[in-house]
């Protein structure tokens, strides 16, 4: 079965353990460059003195996607920031002392040089 963005983005999502609706997929994530899904970012619920924050289900927790509903393991829900794994290269961190010098903008040139 294949589904399109548009058809994922508007689906429910329901516990397979005790029947309960967690949200609706607000997005879906992607490994770059293998480009295969690691999971679905779903919307918290909200409502009158009860907001549940947005979190993230990995695609080995999807036991059935159906026709109207996404079907899932509750229990292994995780923020959206513990998405895919690491990037294996990283940038050094800017807010450090030692790299802020290689992180800051450059200087905008004179025009007159140009002339």
């Amino acid at each position: 079965m294949e589904f399109s963005y548009n058809q994922i983005r508007q689906m429910d999502v329901v516990s397979v353990t005790d029947g309960k609706h967690l949200g609706r997929v607000c997005d879906i994530v992607f490994s770059f460059p293998e480009g295969r899904v690691c999971g679905f970012n779903v919307t918290g619920s909200k409502g009158f003195k009860l907001t549940r924050p947005d979190f993230f289900i990995p695609l080995s927790a999807v036991v059935r996607i159906g026709e109207d509903v996404i079907i899932t393991d509750a229990e292994c829900m995780t923020p959206p920031k513990d998405k895919c794994r690491k990037p294996l290269f990283r940038k050094p961190d800017c807010h450090s002392e030692e790299h802020h010098q290689e992180c800051a903008p450059k200087a905008r040139r004179n025009y007159d040089e140009y002339e």
